[in-house]
């Protein structure tokens, strides 16, 4: 089997039907770059350079170590699979390694004037609402997608987050009061709490739409879920707010 062919058939079977929407298309990514940078040949013949070599070269490009591990992960995992199945004897990937001095993948965090600019071209688009409740929770793209109408207490001024990315991603947070303004506007049209406009719960694809939207709004090119969750971080940061707590607000395992 060549090369190419293997990898698709990876991504198919083996992926497709296991792992998230989002990490899926991360393998996609990975493979798509890997086949740009590694020539199709049969399985029998593929080298460990061949690998390595695809690695470098993204190293060379700029990518980060997070961006290469990816491609890494993907390469390894597809050669097992392709031993297990008997197409290959043993497999040449296993030893890749990420580049020494690949850059590590720095999120830049919006400053005040910045978030400002965002905040008020939220309330000039479709869900905005949606980007100021990232900002003033720190809860992850997907955590906001699950939040339910069971896990808020409004008495308390605090909502349960159904994090699944780590044991300590499942905590209790509290809302000020723009979060619950927003939650309380929200029609009940089922156990989710916020809806699309063709109610169904809101999606991933939803807040990326979002804050491309945003990003053309406000002309800074930053925009994305995972900065505002680290703008939250910052600001809590900036005001004095102890690190451990933001640790424990952020659903971290440490500070």
């Amino acid at each position: 089997m060549q090369l190419y062919e293997w990898l698709d058939e990876w991504l198919d079977i083996y992926a497709q039907n296991k792992v998230k929407t989002s990490t899926y298309q991360n393998y996609a990514w990975a493979i798509q770059k890997a086949k740009s940078r590694i020539d199709n040949c049969s399985l029998e013949i593929l080298l460990e350079m061949e690998g390595q070599k695809a690695l470098n070269s993204l190293d060379l490009e700029g990518f980060s170590k997070s961006s290469i591990d990816k491609v890494s992960i993907v390469l390894k995992d597809a050669m097992h699979r392709a031993v297990k199945k008997k197409l290959l004897a043993d497999n040449p990937f296993d030893v890749l390694f990420i580049p020494k001095y690949a850059p590590e993948k720095r999120i830049k965090p919006q400053t005040i004037e910045e978030q400002k600019n965002v905040e008020a071209a939220c309330k000039e688009t479709l869900h905005g609402d949606l980007y100021i409740m990232l900002l003033y929770t720190g809860v992850r793209r997907q955590e906001l997608c699950d939040f339910q109408w069971s896990d808020y207490d409004e008495q308390n001024e605090t909502i349960i987050v159904r994090g699944q990315k780590t044991k300590n991603s499942r905590r209790v947070i509290p809302l000020l009061p723009v979060c619950q303004r927003i939650i309380n506007s929200q029609p009940k049209f089922g156990e989710y709490i916020f809806y699309g406009i063709h109610g169904d719960p809101i999606t991933a694809s939803v807040l990326k739409k979002l804050y491309l939207r945003l990003r053309k709004i406000t002309g800074i090119e930053t925009i994305t879920n995972h900065v505002a969750r680290h703008t939250f971080a910052t600001r809590l940061l900036e005001a004095g707010v102890d690190e451990k707590a933001i640790s424990t607000l952020l659903g971290h395992s440490s500070t």
